[in-house]
Parts: C-alpha cells; structure tokens; sequence
C-alpha cells in the first residue's frame, strides 16, 4: 500500500505540472475548467502526500480515500460543466452533494496543510449567511438558505471555490512552484547558504546575520517559508545555540528571515500572486 501510494504521488506530480506546463503554451480547455483541473491536482495530491506520510495504514486508507473523493468531486465538475452552468442556482440534489463535498475537502485540505488560522476564516466566511441575521448593523446581513449558500459557493464558477485566488493559483503561482522545485533539486539553494557563511562570518553577531543571508536567498526562488525552515533552519539554529543565543532567540530568527524571504523577488510568495491577482495589479509592478 504505501509503494502504491508513493508511486501515486510521483505519477500525479508529474502529470500536474506537465499539464500546467502544457497549457501555458496551448489552453487547451476554457479557464473554468483549467482552474478546475488544477483544483482535481492540488485536492489529489495533497492528500496523496499525507498518506504517503501517514504511518498508521488506516490513516493512509482515509487519506487515499478522500484523494479518491477530491478526484471524483472534479470530475463532475468537469465533466458536467455545461449543464451546471444552465442550472445554476437550480441545481440538483446530486449538485449540491458534490459542492459540499469540495467544499469540506478543499477546508480540510488547507487545515491539514497550514493549520487552522486560513481554514477558520473561510469557515467564518460560509457560516456567515446563516448568522448574519443575528448580528447588528453593519454586520446584518439578511438570511440565505443551505442550498443557495453550497450553490453560490462552489457550483457558480465566478465565487468561492472558483474565485480569483484558485485562478492565480492555476495561472501563476504553481508555475513558480514548480521552478522553485527546480531550483532546489538541482543544488542552487545550497549556493545561498555558502553566501550566507560568507557574509556572516565577516559581522558581529555573524550566525543570525547568516540565517538572515542564507534564508533570503533560499525564499527569493522556492516561495515557501516552510521550505526554507527545512533547508536553513537545520543547521543555522543549532549554530546560532552554540555561539549563545538563546533556543526561543534562534528560532524567532530563523522564522523572520523564512518568511521575510517570500516578499523578494524574482518568485515572491503566494501574497504578491494573491494581490495581482485580486486587485488587478500586474505582477512586474508588485
């Protein structure tokens, strides 16, 4: 089971990032149903993944079942675009099942892999049609029903689920992804780390100036802040400890430098994508 799933996640990998490759020279399907098929990818292998980390076999049996429901839930989308979109907010009990359904697993995904600040404003933001009726001005909001809530959310393809942020994910920040991939596997990453040995030896204070170099360097071509923890932090924090500072100090350092290295160019993170994308701004600009 765990070779299958293991063998699952290289295949659905490759796959992704060959279709988003693909259709950057040559859209070969509208964009709703681009940012769909990206969205079968990301639900996909994300729980893929988690099962392929999950030590416990029943564990990774509902991981790989929820891939499997992430998968089916798309493909309906896919499949039946053209009857969902003339029945939009008239949709059928089927419909509406297979809404919740993405919706459920797109917030479970999301806790599963960054916890549970991002996925407890998105549960804020379905709730608050139901209680908005109960809060005073200038929260009220009048009531909507269950059913136009699941529609509104994931089964009209201009809100919710299918909003700008799913798109500038599919459009650009999964291209950046799979560069900065790249560049970490082919060793460049390490290349930022020696400069920051370099740089940081010649300072006082040297081991935090060289987790602050190296971390830059690393977060200016992989995006991730987790990343970059897991490639600098290693060995930084247990440098900066030796020399003196203090394990929470070591941390706290480590942690500012990882996320300040996201907002530098050329990649950025996923906020400067976010922002191009929400406001209009063109992303050379940002």
């Amino acid at each position: 089971m765990e070779k299958v799933v293991s063998y699952l996640v290289k295949a659905v990998a490759l796959l992704g990032a060959a279709y988003h490759m693909v259709y950057v020279l040559y859209p070969v399907q509208n964009p709703i149903l681009h940012i769909n098929t990206h969205l079968m990818f990301s639900l996909v292998l994300c729980y893929l993944a988690l099962a392929e980390r999950s030590k416990q076999g029943l564990s990774r049996i509902v991981l790989t079942l929820l891939a499997f429901l992430g998968f089916a839930g798309t493909l309906y989308t896919q499949v039946l675009y053209p009857q969902l979109v003339l029945r939009t907010m008239f949709n059928t009990s089927v419909d509406l099942i297979i809404g919740m359904m993405l919706i459920v697993l797109a917030v479970d995904a999301c806790r599963r892999s960054f916890g549970w600040l991002i996925p407890g404003l998105a549960i804020g933001v379905v709730l608050y049609p139901f209680l908005g009726q109960f809060l005073p001005e200038p929260f009220y909001t009048t009531s909507y029903s269950l059913k136009r809530v699941i529609s509104n959310l994931s089964l009209v393809f201009n809100n919710g689920l299918y909003s700008n942020a799913l798109y500038s994910s599919a459009e650009y920040i999964f291209l950046f992804m799979i560069f900065g991939g790249v560049i970490e596997a082919t060793g460049v990453a390490n290349f930022f780390i020696e400069l920051g040995k370099l740089v940081g030896r010649r300072f006082k204070g040297g081991a935090a100036i060289m987790s602050v170099v190296s971390s830059a360097g690393v977060g200016a071509v992989t995006t991730s802040v987790i990343a970059n923890m897991t490639i600098t932090g290693a060995f930084t924090i247990p440098l900066m400890k030796s020399v003196g500072f203090k394990p929470e100090e070591a941390g706290a350092i480590e942690c500012a430098a990882s996320n300040g290295g996201q907002i530098l160019p050329p990649v950025m993170g996923v906020l400067a994508f976010f922002v191009a994308g929400l406001a209009g701004i063109p992303y050379i600009k940002l």
